[in-house]
């Protein structure tokens, strides 16, 4: 009986490591792992590698027989989009996009407030009082705390200005062009 009872514990006894053992891939033969909880785990003793994750092309990505359940969170790189995949359950989902990733939104405008399509929005009361000194198409400049109209400079020229701005016909001054700097 004692015989029976030595050999049922130091089978659970390896049972029992045997399901908190994590599974270590390493070039240092002297590391411990870093934590029981992690089931696989990468390490680089001079933290100079990394890991490959399987590299397939679109086509071969797209002919993975995935289940819903089974294949959640299968990692891929798709050598075609240059780019790493993941299937949700359902569809393949690309995590990241070479160069610049952008989310185009619209913007409304409405009284003081700036309004972002995903529902955010910016109140700009506190910003949009302007002096009561401005005019249509004069210049304001932001001083800290407020809006400040800037003078309208006073131009004294006996020249003209032809042309009306366009490729074809610009904008030109025509004699001498100063301004009074009172």
């Amino acid at each position: 009986m004692k015989k029976l009872v030595l050999i049922i514990i130091t089978f659970l006894s390896f049972t029992y490591h045997g399901k908190a053992q994590t599974t270590v891939v390493t070039d240092d033969s002297t590391y411990t792992p870093a934590s029981i909880n992690a089931l696989f785990e990468v390490y680089s003793k001079n933290k100079d590698k990394g890991i490959l994750i399987p590299r397939l092309t679109t086509a071969q990505r797209m002919a993975i027989t995935t289940s819903s359940t089974n294949d959640i969170s299968m990692l891929v790189y798709d050598t075609d989009t240059n780019t790493f995949w993941y299937f949700d359950g359902t569809s393949w989902v690309e995590i990241a996009t070479v160069g610049i990733v952008t989310d185009d939104q619209l913007l409304t405008f409405s009284n003081d407030t700036l309004y972002i399509e995903s529902g955010n929005q910016v109140y700009l009361g506190d910003y949009m009082e302007l002096p009561d000194t401005a005019i249509n198409g004069q210049v304001l400049t932001w001083n800290g705390t407020a809006w400040v109209a800037q003078d309208i400079p006073t131009i004294v020229s006996d020249s003209t200005l032809t042309g009306d701005g366009t490729i074809t016909n610009p904008l030109s001054v025509n004699g001498d062009l100063t301004d009074d700097q009172n």
